[in-house]
């Protein structure tokens, strides 16, 4: 659906289940509540691919989410965290809403990661020689960082004293000694979605001014929904559903 489309859904469901209301909804009520409703759906999605165990068996719930999933390899641009021992931390991606899968290549070896928490994260690193206690290696989401906790002997791996000190606030790239990291971090996440728009399709894009075409500054592009097409009558629904208890409430007060 176009948002054009999502925007008549919305306003002919909302008529058809509210008989007062005898005329549209403002464009940029029915915007907001249709980006609600993505947010929502997105985070609902999520969940429940949470709630799955750690095989492939959540592909479906994915599936709904499958044009807001982003992998990205990170070799650079990392440091030494400041917030935990044996750990490297890197910038999130600016559109970074949910983290799905990580991993790390030491020495030509993939170590798959394990999103944990502060309070799961201090099991392992209070343990008396901070030895893994996962197979897969913790990353942890603090804010707009990331951080992997890697065991002691990949820590010595990585890093040598006598070749780079451990100073926090050293960035490097990620082959201090030779090429012990080939790929880096390979990181797949959720991105934000774009923010639906009806705009103003009505108005022309450009206009002439002194006999030369310039950009109409009254036009807004219109932006569609980005989630995958066969998720958009649900999207329209939650909204419908959404405005009439709105609605609802408004007509008891």
């Amino acid at each position: 659906m176009t948002v054009q489309d999502m925007h008549i859904g919305v306003n002919l469901g909302v008529q058809r289940m509210a008989s007062n209301i005898d005329s549209n909804l403002l464009k940029e009520e029915v915007d907001y509540y249709l980006n609600e409703s993505v947010d929502e759906y997105i985070k609902s999605q999520y969940l429940s691919y949470k709630q799955k165990t750690r095989s492939k068996e959540s592909d479906f719930v994915l599936e709904n989410l499958r044009t807001l999933l982003s992998t990205i390899s990170i070799v650079e641009n990392t440091s030494v965290s400041t917030t935990f021992p044996n750990s490297i931390s890197f910038i999130l991606p600016n559109n970074f809403l949910y983290y799905i899968e990580s991993n790390i290549e030491i020495s030509g070896s993939k170590r798959n990661n394990i999103l944990l928490s502060h309070s799961s994260i201090k099991k392992l690193i209070e343990t008396k020689y901070n030895k893994p206690l996962y197979r897969e290696y913790p990353i942890i989401i603090e804010g707009t960082n990331a951080h992997i906790v890697l065991p002691l002997e990949d820590w010595s791996t990585l890093f040598n004293n006598s070749t780079i000190s451990f100073n926090p606030t050293v960035v490097f790239y990620f082959s201090p000694i030779g090429e012990v990291v080939q790929n880096g971090i390979k990181f797949t996440y959720i991105k934000k979605p774009a923010v639906i728009t009806y705009g103003t399709p009505e108005l022309p894009e450009t206009i002439e001014v002194d006999g030369e075409d310039v950009t109409n500054p009254d036009y807004i592009a219109p932006t569609d929904c980005d989630l995958p097409t066969h998720t958009h009558k649900e999207i329209v629904n939650f909204t419908i559903t959404k405005i009439l208890n709105i609605l609802n409430q408004g007509t008891k007060q």
